[in-house]
């Protein structure tokens, strides 16, 4: 199936233009809102776009999110890249309308998504011209997207992240050095705080609690005492993921990347801790564990 995203400002002709070109079997607009309230010029828009492209002809949602929360809005709509992605559909992506910090996060999620994007374009208001756009890689290594993420959640003491990462502290010195000087750290006071584009990648190297959470129960189950290595981890893993888990929509088969990010994911929540190279431990209690899973699954916790 073909998806487009669409982003829409006051007017709807991009929209509907996207829509013919890229010949989509379903349509995702997003469409700014502020303090919760959409401008009646965008929902003037919605009416037009449902009035040219009903329903019957293609599946269609709409979703409001606040255009100018950057960091947010770019994780909702990696969300949506991942979800579509993960149910085997080609994504497209028109970034043509809307304000310029909705155009910002959708151009940024594509950085982020780069490998489940097709296209991504802008059309001109003038004529609809189709004008390819670049999609980025934006890459940081997993220490230092860890590193974002444990100050971004308050955590700056050095040798505790190194503890937690099984890396020397020259390491993260070294690391933090570079992060000030690419324009993902800024220092305040005695410590750090992110920029706005450091944000971002530390929520993406999180990714979703749920991932982090079959981590641990998969170290868990396969702990006989001395830890779980890393090729063992992926092995059991494919089998849970291809057995379906809630909230867990990565494509198979697992890569190891994909296998690493998910394990920082779970170290960097404490969920597991390293015992060695390529080696871990659950660092949860049994109650814990049982109720991040009644958690998850939306069960009550008596």
């Amino acid at each position: 199936m073909k998806v487009l995203i669409n982003t829409l400002g006051f007017k709807h002709e991009a929209v509907v233009a996207g829509v013919k070109k890229i010949g989509a079997d379903k349509q995702i607009v997003i469409y700014g809102q502020s303090h919760g309230k959409i401008h009646e010029k965008v929902q003037s828009a919605i009416t037009e776009i449902k009035r040219e492209i009903p329903e019957t002809n293609i599946i269609s949602q709409f979703i409001a999110v606040d255009h100018y929360e950057i960091s947010s809005t770019t994780r909702q709509l990696q969300d949506i890249i991942r979800q579509e992605y993960a149910f085997g559909n080609t994504i497209y992506v028109n970034a043509s309308g809307g304000r310029k910090t909705l155009a910002y996060s959708t151009q940024f999620a594509c950085y982020l998504e780069h490998d489940k994007v097709t296209k991504l374009f802008y059309l001109t208001q003038e004529e609809n011209k189709y004008i390819e756009l670049p999609i980025l890689k934006w890459y940081l290594s997993n220490s230092k997207r860890s590193i974002l993420w444990f100050f971004q959640t308050g955590v700056e003491d050095v040798k505790e992240i190194a503890g937690k990462l099984g890396i020397t502290t020259r390491m993260i010195y070294r690391n933090i050095t570079e992060l000030l000087q690419e324009g993902y750290l800024v220092k305040a006071g005695r410590g750090y705080e992110l920029t706005q584009t450091g944000e971002i990648l530390a929520d993406d190297m999180l990714g979703k609690r749920n991932v982090a959470l079959v981590v641990a129960e998969i170290v868990e189950e396969q702990d006989w005492g001395d830890g779980v290595f890393l090729t063992d981890l992926m092995n059991a893993l494919e089998i849970r993921l291809q057995q379906g888990v809630s909230g867990v929509d990565f494509m198979m088969p697992l890569e190891e990347v994909q296998v690493r990010h998910m394990v920082i994911g779970a170290v960097s929540m404490d969920y597991i801790v390293p015992v060695g190279a390529s080696k871990w431990r659950i660092n949860l209690t049994s109650d814990q564990l049982e109720e991040l899973k009644r958690d998850r699954d939306g069960k009550e916790v008596n």
